[in-house]
């Protein structure tokens, strides 16, 4: 997922305890590419683009939100792989939290991948991902095809 959709996507990567009651089973998300993504969402912090609102406005509505429209905050052992990336003039709050969502992640023993693509804001980093030559999509080519070791085997996550 891209931006709020790379959020949206971490979310359902590391939400594994849900599934049981969507009848899914917890190997279902083998991983993550989690694309300019604000894995912190801190309220008063302004939103994508230049609408002038804050993140409450655009996507958390009420302060019981806060804590769970955060990725970072569901990290554990069990984190299926991520592809954390962005573009290097990407936003601010995108920087700072992919970096601290990739220290996270090899904290709990996840798999993790972190590319910064130079040169590219956060508008120009999702236009190059209709590129197949592009290194992203490169990336999640081969992950898709053979998936990095440490995805969710039958309910566990294999650190080897």
């Amino acid at each position: 997922g891209w931006s709020a959709g790379g959020n949206l996507a971490s979310m359902i990567a590391l939400r594994y305890q849900l599934y049981g009651a969507l009848n899914l089973p917890t190997d279902v998300v083998k991983a993550c590419h989690a694309a300019s993504t604000a894995f912190r969402i801190n309220r008063d912090a302004p939103a994508p683009g230049t609408s002038g609102i804050t993140y409450t406005e655009f996507y958390l509505g009420e302060p019981e939100n806060d804590g769970v429209a955060s990725p970072i905050n569901f990290v554990d052992g069990k984190a299926p792989p991520f592809f954390v990336s962005h573009g290097g003039e990407d936003f601010a709050h995108v920087i700072s939290t992919s970096a601290d969502m990739v220290t996270a992640l090899e904290m709990a023993g996840a798999k993790v991948q972190f590319q910064s693509f130079d040169g590219l804001d956060h508008y120009e980093f999702n236009l190059s991902h209709g590129d197949p030559a592009s290194d992203w999509v490169k990336t999640v080519r081969g992950w898709m095809t053979d998936p990095p070791q440490g995805a969710r085997i039958s309910g566990h996550h294999d650190l080897s």
